[in-house]
């Protein structure tokens, strides 16, 4: 086996999470990002902040966790972070206009074809 398989090898196992921190840290990591979307909908359709703001805080929020699950955890928990982040910024794609999970994140500047720029 060639150094580059090893090294592909090591690297697949290291981002294999155990079925354990799935079942642990997928839904938590769902709620909690789920609340960041929808509070920074919520920022933007009723308080009034500029979308731009809402991004950043999701962005910081998103960041921040993968680095810290990256310390706790290593990169089999920034994986299941991936899996968290996508089923929350498809669900607010799916809901579309009008949904805080959607609002948070898409630009206004970027109508009718928001959905493609998130």
């Amino acid at each position: 086996m060639s150094r580059l398989q090893q090294n592909l090898g090591r690297f697949l196992e290291s981002a294999v999470p155990s079925p354990e921190d799935v079942l642990i840290l997928l839904p938590a990591l769902i709620l909690m990002l789920g609340f960041v979307f929808w509070f920074c909908g919520w920022l933007q359709v009723r308080r009034g902040w500029k979308t731009g703001y809402t991004r950043k805080l999701i962005h910081v929020a998103v960041f921040l966790t993968a680095a810290l699950l990256q310390w706790q955890g290593g990169f089999s928990w920034v994986c299941i972070m991936g899996v968290a982040v996508s089923v929350v910024l498809f669900y607010g794609i799916y809901r579309g206009d009008g949904n805080y999970f959607f609002e948070g994140i898409a630009r206004e500047v970027d109508a009718p074809h928001r959905v493609y720029y998130v």
